[in-house]
């Protein structure tokens, strides 16, 4: 549970180039090439929308790792499916 906190609170630096708090089971570093954006996106303003943006992400980390859903259309699907058989 953890490990998928911090990597989901690091997210969106590793996909923007930085990469000093990737863990080293989820990254190996900066590849050849690849321009950290994380500093002009920062400038920009940019930045703080997205770490607003993730925080919901982040309240429900444990129903992720649970596979816990509340879309009531979804659990109604989920159910039918079982009783017919499956999705087809």
């Amino acid at each position: 549970m953890l490990n998928l906190k911090k990597d989901l609170i690091n997210g969106h630096s590793h996909v923007f180039g930085e990469h000093t708090n990737c863990s080293v089971y989820f990254c190996k570093g900066t590849k050849d090439g690849e321009i950290n954006l994380v500093p002009e996106m920062k400038s920009l303003g940019i930045w703080d929308e997205l770490v607003a943006a993730k925080s919901h992400i982040l309240f429900h980390a444990e129903s992720l790792l649970y596979k816990v859903n509340n879309n009531a259309a979804e659990s109604y699907n989920s159910i039918l499916a079982k009783f017919i058989g499956g999705k087809r």
